[in-house]
Order: structure tokens, then C-alpha cells, then sequence
């Protein structure tokens, strides 16, 4: 391993925007290639895997759209160098850098064993039989990314979908978007080949889905059986089956074609919907045991006959006592005395509350078993090397999402100053 120190220098330094450019935009475009062209002159092409942590000051050392972290991991990964981003001035450091360098192992597309899960029984009163899983799964997880045209000035919009492949015998991951001539590369090119636009989008969300979605998943369904994994509140927009009251029960629906039931589309499909805490589309919740006590608990629940579920427990780094309370007074014990004493109602106390993320099994094959092909996605939120603590998407939807990392012309100009 060869490890090189270098200072970042200049390179570091707030992009300068061009006052005489009239659009926010294209001011902020024209500074990034002038900051990509000072990194060009100062780096040769990587020859050999070569992945880069930088120290920069964080975002609220910049101004607004003047931050040149975008501008640094383009013309980086140009020179075939993956990068993280990390600032000293911070607390709780070491860990910083660790997970830092762990993320830096995720966008390497390194895992540290196969995402094989098992799933031995299934005890549910509704269930007569056990259930068995298929031997080998592949997990599918779409992504829409949402960009500006690198090259127009009136602030065109492109739909940019992703796609993630992983097998449960495997631990390759590969990912695929438009404009890759069709191929399954290694998660880490594809970073490298989205931050070299290689890529292409669609004006018509409906155009993602039956010219790139469909083919691809069929590709992925003549290996056996897959699992498809959709964000509800990041894909619906683009594939309106999705929404609720579009979703049909196992059938399944591309762009404006008829609903065609699943074993008649693929025998080997199966499809996870999944919503998050966004727009507080999913409830808030706790846990109450036979005593009354009140608390969190991990698992997958049943919500209805097809909607489950998926908690996990507070985070290790957010333990609080757990009779606190911001209404009611409530009691604590000294630790080294044993006395207990009875506190006042705490207010503004910050505790950090597990989010609900629902799970609906919408297509699964004859004689499935939904809870089964729920409890595989909720323990896909677990098997993430970077992340102490479950995922909030499953391992493939999560790695689809931090594609757009490496998109250059994403949305992130002030959008409270007009073009």
C-alpha cells in the first residue's frame, strides 16, 4: 500500500463566482471548471486503485454555492481517484475518520462477506407451514437522481435512474445507468464514469422506466430469483405505479401498459416497496412491554396484510434514561450512591427517536410468503460495512443513493436566487 501526504493548498479554497455572469447557475458551473482545471494542472492519471481523503473545512466555513467540494471529487475522480471528505475541526475526531475511511471502502464496492441471510422459520399465527427462501437471491435497488443539463443555461432538468445489483452467493456489487452502453460495471467505476457525464438522463420520467428499468430488470430476472427494492418517495414520481393509489396488488405496471399480473411477467420476481419518515408519511412510535414500560424495540411488525414495520432501537451514541421526560417529572438513580431522586420535566432535552420506515411486500409469487421477503429487506438494512447502526434504506437502495455523490450537475445552487 502506498500512502502519499500532499497539501491540498489552494485547491481547498472557496470557488471565486464571476459577479459579471448573470445566472446563479452558470456562475457557479463556470467556477467549478476553473477550480477542475487548477486540479488538472497539479494531477497525473492514477495508476492503479487510488482513493484520496481530503481535509477541507466544512460547509459552513463557505458561502453559499462557493463550497468547491463538488468541483474537487469531479476532477479527482477524473484522474481515476475516489474521494472523502473530512474536517479536523470537529468533535469526536478518531471516529470521524474512521467511518470516513470506511465510507472511503463503500465506494470501492468492498464488502466484507456475501449479503446471504437466513431466514430459517417464520412464526406467525396466521402461517400453517414454514416457509422455505430460494438458495440464491439477487437484490435490485432503483434510484432516481434528479440533475440539470451540464451544458444548458435555462436550467433543463434530466431523470437519471441508477440501478444496484448485489447477490446473496456474492460480494461484487455492480450498478448501472444510461448512456453505459447497456453494462453491469463495478460500483466503483460507475462512480468514476457519472463523474465523467458519461451518463444520460430522460425529460419523460416515463421513458426511465419502460426504456432502462424494465430491460435491465428482465436482464437481472433470466438469472433467478431477484428482489426489487423501490424508495416510494424518491421513484413514484417517475414510475406512477408506485404511488398508493396507483400500486396494484402482484401485478405489476410499466409506464402506460395494463397491469399485468407477476408470475405472468417474471415467475422469479419479487418487489419491496419501502417509505421513510419523509413528509412524515410514516407514524412516530414506541413500544410499551406487559409492565407497562415504555421504550423501543427492534424488529419487523405487522401493520396490515401486505404493510410491515421496520424498527430498530436508539443508537448506541444517543442512550438516555429512558424515564425522561419533557412533561412529567421523572426519576433517576445516582449511579455510584444508588439514590434516586425525581427530576423536574426536561423540555429541552434533545433524544433522538428510531424512525418507522414501512415496508409493503406489493408483488410477491403464489404461495410466497410476504413476511418472508419483508424480514430479507429489513436485515438488508444491517449489512452495511461503513455504518455502526441499521441503514434507514436497505444495502442495495442505500449504495444507489450515494450514487449521486459523485453527479456533477445536481440541484444544489441557492434556489432562493433566480436565474
Amino acid at each position: 500500500m502506498d500512502i502519499q501526504t500532499n497539501s491540498l493548498g489552494t485547491l481547498g479554497d472557496k470557488l471565486e463566482l464571476d459577479s459579471n455572469i448573470r445566472s446563479t447557475r452558470q456562475r457557479r458551473r463556470e467556477a467549478i471548471n476553473q477550480r477542475c482545471q487548477e486540479v488538472k494542472e497539479k494531477m497525473q492519471l492514477a495508476s492503479d486503485i487510488t482513493v484520496a481523503f481530503i481535509e477541507l473545512d466544512s460547509a459552513d466555513s463557505f458561502e453559499k454555492n462557493n463550497d468547491p467540494k463538488k468541483a474537487l471529487r469531479k476532477r479527482f475522480a477524473l484522474t481515476r481517484r475516489w474521494t472523502q471528505f473530512i474536517t479536523t475541526n470537529t468533535k469526536n475526531l478518531s471516529h470521524r475518520a474512521k467511518t470516513g475511511f470506511l465510507d472511503l471502502l463503500r465506494q470501492l464496492g468492498i464488502q466484507a462477506k456475501p449479503p446471504k441471510i437466513e431466514v430459517t422459520r417464520i412464526e406467525d399465527e396466521q402461517l400453517e407451514n414454514e416457509e422455505l427462501q430460494p438458495e440464491k437471491i439477487n437484490y435490485v435497488g432503483i434510484e432516481m437522481i434528479r440533475q440539470y443539463s451540464p451544458t444548458s443555461s435555462d436550467g433543463s432538468k434530466f431523470e437519471v435512474p441508477v440501478m444496484v445489483y448485489m447477490r446473496s452467493d456474492s460480494t461484487e456489487i455492480k450498478a448501472t445507468a444510461p448512456g453505459l452502453g447497456g453494462e453491469w460495471f463495478l460500483y466503483r467505476e460507475v462512480l468514476l464514469k457519472i463523474a465523467g457525464e458519461e451518463i444520460h438522463g430522460y425529460e419523460n420520467p416515463q421513458d426511465a422506466v419502460t426504456k432502462f428499468i424494465k430491460p435491465k430488470l428482465e436482464e437481472v430476472l433470466s438469472l433467478g430469483d431477484t428482489l426489487l427494492l423501490s424508495h416510494a418517495q424518491n421513484f413514484r414520481n417517475t414510475w406512477k405505479w408506485l404511488t398508493n393509489g396507483n400500486i396494484t396488488q402482484d401485478k405489476i405496471k410499466f409506464g402506460v401498459e395494463k397491469p399485468v399480473p407477476i408470475e405472468d411477467f417474471s415467475s422469479n420476481l419479487r418487489m419491496i416497496r419501502i417509505r421513510d419518515s419523509q413528509s412524515h408519511e410514516t407514524p412516530e412510535w414506541y413500544a410499551q412491554n406487559q409492565k407497562d414500560e415504555i421504550g423501543f424495540s427492534k424488529g419487523v411488525f405487522r401493520m396490515g396484510e401486505r404493510v410491515f414495520a421496520s424498527t430498530y432501537n436508539t443508537p448506541k451514541t444517543f442512550q438516555l434514561n429512558r424515564s425522561l421526560s419533557k412533561v412529567s417529572p421523572y426519576p433517576s438513580k445516582n449511579r455510584k450512591t444508588k439514590e434516586e431522586k425525581i427530576n423536574p420535566p426536561s423540555p429541552d432535552v434533545y433524544y433522538w427517536n428510531p424512525g418507522l420506515v414501512e415496508l409493503t411486500a406489493a408483488c410477491i409469487q403464489p404461495n410466497d410468503n410476504p413476511l418472508l421477503w419483508t424480514i430479507i429487506t429489513h436485515e438488508l438494512r444491517h449489512l452495511a460495512l461503513h455504518h455502526d447502526e441499521p441503514l434507514k434504506l436497505p444495502l442495495p437502495l442505500h449504495l444507489a443513493s450515494l450514487i449521486g455523490e459523485y453527479v456533477m450537475w445536481v440541484d444544489d445552487v441557492d434556489s432562493s436566487e433566480n436565474d
